[in-house]
């Protein structure tokens, strides 16, 4: 019963995985769509100010780079995972601490 609770829950966390994966294509899309302004080198460089283009853009690979893959990366790994990665995951860092 409880294997079969926690494979439902490996599933479902697979599942959110990879609703973020389809969020991250349509960020990815929007931060491409939005036409970035000639001199926005300046604005890298903090000459002239950040329009909201720039600002919207930097935001959302931020929030890619930052949050999102990291957060898609470590739900697939969970819901990968076996008994026996994490009993072997557990031997190795009993050695390591000897």
């Amino acid at each position: 019963m409880i294997r079969d609770c926690t494979a439902d829950g490996q599933r479902a966390v697979l599942e959110v995985a990879i609703e973020l994966i389809r969020l991250n294509k349509r960020l990815t899309d929007i931060a491409e769509a939005v036409p970035m302004p000639p001199d926005v080198d300046d604005m890298h460089e903090n000459i002239t100010p950040n329009t909201v283009a720039v600002n919207l853009h930097g935001i959302v690979r931020c929030v890619q780079s930052d949050l999102l893959l990291d957060a898609i990366s470590t739900l697939i790994g969970a819901a990968n995972k076996t008994d026996a990665d994490l009993r072997t995951e557990h031997l190795t860092r009993e050695r390591r601490r000897r």
